[in-house]
This record gives C-alpha cells, structure tokens and sequence, in this order.
C-alpha cells in the first residue's frame, strides 16, 4: 500500500476510535488535532487516490454523421463503451476531395480525418510528405496495443511513407469477387436459352434480348447490356483486362497497353453499333443503372454484390422477375474472370491531421474500440438483442440490427483482422438478397477470379501521384473508340501520351516492387 494512504487509513482509525470511546462515556472529544479531523483526513485521502481521467471530446471528420439511426447508434454505443464522446462530421457528396484539402491546407483542429475517397490515397500521400499529418509508430507503442495486435503488417504498410506510419486502413474482407455479370433468369426462361459460358455466348444473348423482346417492353426500350464506363466485368476478364493493371508474362501492364486492349474495345463498339450496349454507357450513373435495372428493361448489368437490395426492388415493377450471376464468360484466347478484391475500404486511411488537439486521446480511442471485449459489439451489438449465434455462426435480428448497425462498418478505424471474418459474415446476413449475391460470387473464387493487384500495393509515389490520370485518359480513350470519335488506328499515339504522362514512370515502378513482393502476395 502507498505509504501516504496507509498514514491516512491509520488517522481515520484513529479518529473512529476517538468517537467510539466518546459514544462509551456520553460525550464527545472536546477538541480533535487538526493533523487528525476528519476533513483534513478525507481531502488527504482524496488527493492520494487515482482521479478518473478527463477524456477531451474529440473531433472527427469523414464519419457518417445526422440525425438517422444508423448515424446515431453506432455513435452512441462507441461512447458508452469507450468513454469519448465525439463530434462527428461527414464529407460532402459532391467533392469531397475539395473539403480534404481545404482541412489540411488550413490547419483546422479535427483529431481523426477519415480518408475514404475516390482520390484518398493520393490525399493522403501529398500530405503526408508535406508533413501535415501526424506520424503514428510513437504513439502506437505508447497507446495503441490492440492496434498493433488486430492489423497485420501488410496492412500497416499500406499508409507508410519513408519509413514511417501516418494512417490505419480498414481490411474488411478478403479474396472476394465483388462485381458480376447479373442476368435476367427469366428473359433466359422465356426464350430457352442456357445461361452463357463464354464471350460469343454473351453476344448471342444480347442479340436474343434485342431482337425477340423476352420482357415484352418493346424492343426499341430494351438495353440488354448497361454498364456505368466502359469497363464491363466479366467481359474484360474475358479479354484478360480485368482491371487496370493486369498480369503479363510475370509483370504488370496497364490496361490500354495489354495485348487484348484493341480486341476488348472494338468488341464493346461492336455491341454500341448494333444497340446491344446502353448509348448511354459513357454518362450512366450507379442510379441511373439501378433505374433502369428496376424499370426493367435492362438484361444484363455488372453488379456489385451489396447492391443486390437495389436491384431487387424490379420486383415491385415486375413481379415475376428473376435473376441470377453469370459464371466470367471465356473469351477468344481462352481469357476469363472477375476482379478479386482483398478487402481494403476504397481511398485512403484514417490519419491524425498535425493540427489535431488530441492526438495521443485520438489513438487511445481508435485502441479501445479495437479491444477484444468492445470490438465484437461495435460490429455486432448485443447478443439476444441483435443478433442470434446459431451453431457458432451470427444471424442478425432484424429489422433491429439493420435500423441500428447497418451502417457501423463506417465508423471503423481498423479492425481485428484475427477474428473480423466470422463477424464480418454475420453482418453479410443482414439481408438475403445481398448475402446470396456474396455467396454466389465467393464460391467462384479460386476458379476464374483475378487478384486486384493495387489493393496490396503500398504508396509508391508515382503510381500514387498519377495513376487516377492514366485511368482517366485511358477510360476517355475507350469511349472516344466505342461511340466513334476516334479510330482504334489512333491507339499508338494515345500511348505515346500516356506513357509521357506518367505511365511508363509507374509502370516501372509498379514492377520494380512486385519483382520484390510477389512471394508474400497471395
């Protein structure tokens, strides 16, 4: 025991004795000494106890923020259990690369800026080697023990420049296909057609849908093929350029330079000109997609699992509808598959600005809420509550748990990644539609998936700094070729400029690390 509490303990001891010997007699002490009266004794004792910590309130930005329940909630429960209470702020809508950059320019005093943006990685990047971000690895030895336990080294790489952490990215899945090629079951139905295994399949498909109007919608309003862009799912695998940078010979070509580019693109126009592919492809929007998915006169879409609850609403248009995931069609050269993705929350990480007023509170709270006791409720909530364990697997109770903690995926800044997978799954259940589409997509992996290689990629400065303008210039170049603007003889030229503008550099770079990588990707 302190030793200045037990001289304490000993004088309220003694002071107990003094009014026990007085009750005895039938009167009190007549004086006590001041070294021994109670007040003096109490305050003494008071200022040798451990006080609670004063936790600051903290100030994030790049959270869901509002007044609905899946805002609240989530927000709520992290404060009961962790003890902060935190002001949060969400990122606009529309640009909200603008407001990144207007924080970290200005200095404002946010404690945790979520970088979860189409460009975050370059945000984060450009301002990490400006210095406007705090590094981490101090504060994290100091704070941050369940950080260093819940996230592996390849994710820790993931926001480290020169040596040193200045974020925490969040890993939520792994070796996922999330993109397929979604059918209507019943326009195959009608017309007896089998679902298509390969590329010259699709395009017999498309031509059916067109030309004998399975949907009765008119054949002048079908659009058997809709797609936001000009990158189509399952049938880029088809021509092997699954994604942007895709495999070659052991090494790593981005798109517009892959053998098959040419094919791919004059296949697409192909469709154009015979009005098998939306006219519309180049400005679509995901709701203008889902509009005309539910409007039902769309055959085929390449759909993202989680957004099967949106396309299941073609069933209040259409009752009868029915559809179903196409296995990646085989292409001429025997090419298939889907984009495999490993599971990182798109954009950046969660970063404490060098602005932030708390930082060492901002790590101590982004550590708690990955402690092995709170973690599983900020994922799951309450057992009986939320959710039910049935032979060791979670089913969500609904509509508690989605009205509550539908949306708490957006509220973490890292997760436990050794015991995330089994929790991830049971918030996949939280719907049917969107559960099924996950399943069906996952048990294709390991048979014509494609690693997303940039989701292992660590921030190699040119790639970081340019790879979003070669995307752009190579996107712009395919719908130029497809609508006709410009002639696929234009292609040598085109790569001239792009190679100049960046991406010969990156390609380079790109290859230098994956030469030194590969054997630890998986």
């Amino acid at each position: 025991m302190n030793l200045s509490l037990m001289k304490c303990t000993n004088g309220l001891i003694v002071i107990a004795l003094l009014f026990s010997l007085a009750a005895v007699t039938g009167c009190a002490p007549s004086s006590v000494s001041p070294a021994l009266s109670t007040s003096a004794a109490t305050t003494n004792l008071v200022e040798q106890s451990p006080q609670p910590e004063v936790l600051p309130e903290l100030r994030v930005l790049g959270f869901p923020s509002g007044e609905t329940l899946r805002a609240t909630y989530p927000a709520q429960l992290a404060e009961e259990l962790t003890g902060y209470k935190v002001t949060y702020e969400g990122l606009p809508g529309d640009n909200p690369e603008e407001k990144l950059n207007l924080v970290f320019a200005s200095g404002e005093a946010y404690d945790i800026v979520k970088i979860e943006t189409a460009n975050g990685k370059t945000i984060f990047y450009n301002f990490a080697i400006k210095g406007a971000l705090m590094p981490l690895d101090d504060l994290i030895d100091q704070y941050g023990s369940n950080i260093k336990a819940s996230l592996s080294e390849q994710t820790l790489s993931l926001s480290t420049v020169n040596d040193k952490l200045y974020g925490i990215d969040t890993k939520t899945r792994d070796r996922d296909i999330d993109y397929g090629l979604l059918v209507r079951q019943d326009w195959l139905d009608v017309l007896g057609i089998d679902q298509p295994t390969t590329l010259e399949g699709i395009t017999d498909m498309l031509q059916a849908f067109r030309e004998k109007d399975p949907g009765e919608m008119s054949s002048d309003n079908v659009i058997p093929l809709t797609n936001v862009g000009s990158v189509v799912d399952g049938i880029a695998g088809a021509f092997g350029v699954s994604q942007m940078w895709n495999l070659v010979d052991d090494n790593y070509v981005f798109m517009c330079e892959h053998p098959n580019f040419s094919d791919y693109v004059l296949y697409l126009k192909d469709l154009y000109d015979r009005k098998l592919f939306d006219n519309e492809f180049a400005v679509n929007k995901a709701d203008t997609v889902n509009e005309k998915w539910i409007n039902g006169v769309v055959g085929l879409v390449s759909t993202y699992w989680s957004n099967m609850d949106t396309r299941a609403q073609i069933l209040e248009v259409i009752q009868d509808a029915k559809w179903d995931y196409l296995e990646a069609p085989i292409g001429p050269d025997g090419s298939r598959g889907y984009r495999r993705n490993v599971g990182y929350t798109s954009g950046g990480p969660s970063v404490i600005p060098l602005s932030a007023k708390n930082p060492e509170h901002a790590v101590k709270w982004m550590n708690m809420k990955l402690d092995p006791e709170i973690f599983p409720i900020l994922v799951l909530g309450y057992e009986g509550e939320h959710y039910n364990i049935i032979d060791g697997d979670y089913f969500p109770i609904n509509p508690k748990f989605n009205d509550e903690l539908g949306g708490a995926n957006s509220f973490f800044c890292g997760v436990d990644e050794r015991i995330y997978g089994p929790l991830w799954l049971g918030r996949a259940r939280k719907s049917d539609n969107v559960y099924n589409g996950w399943a069906k997509l996952r048990g294709w992996v390991g048979q014509f998936d494609v690693l997303d290689i940039t989701q292992y990629i660590p921030v190699l400065p040119n790639v970081v700094k340019d790879q979003k303008v070669l995307e752009q210039m190579t996107t712009d170049f395919m719908t130029q070729i497809i609508a006709g603007a410009k002639d696929i003889s234009q292609l040598e030229s085109f790569l001239n400029e792009w190679r100049e503008a960046g991406g010969e550099v990156c390609t380079n770079e790109l290859n230098e690390w994956y030469a030194q990588s590969k054997d630890t990707i998986y």
